[in-house]
């Protein structure tokens, strides 16, 4: 077994950094919300963009990505900036600086589990996963 097989199959709970798919669904989510927010239809909304109601559909459940000059259009007609489709997420910058620590944390963990027997991996895992529901129970 390799360390990257390790690191796709070992649910640890480590918090993996923001996928693409993610921004897209914080995007969507921002997009409802003010359209929502001025009473827009996604129909008003689609016909403004020159599109479907189940396109703005599949943008605002983050189903299909938003281009940039359609994220540009988008801004103008919920007379918002561009960014703010990205509030709440964190900055590039705080990505990639956890991201490292994250990878290398998750690296050094595959590495040392790879080298157990296979009866202890499989302690491991149901010993992190305890502490990861232990740790989900706690917080308020």
């Amino acid at each position: 077994m390799s360390i990257s097989s390790v690191v796709r199959n070992v649910d640890i709970g480590v918090e993996i950094p923001l996928t693409d798919n993610e921004i897209d669904h914080n995007v969507g989510r921002q997009l409802r919300s003010r359209r929502e927010e001025l009473g827009l239809s996604q129909t008003a909304v689609a016909n403004t963009l020159g599109v479907s109601f189940q396109q703005v559909q599949k943008y605002e459940r983050g189903f299909n990505r938003v281009s940039a000059s359609r994220l540009w259009d988008l801004a103008d007609i919920l007379k918002v900036d561009v960014g703010f489709f990205f509030e709440g997420l964190p900055s590039p910058a705080e990505r990639n600086t956890q991201d490292l620590s994250t990878m290398s944390d998750v690296l050094q963990l595959a590495t040392a589990a790879e080298r157990l027997p296979v009866a202890i991996r499989s302690r491991l895992r149901s010993l992190i996963a305890a502490v990861r529901h232990q740790c989900k129970a706690e917080k308020p």
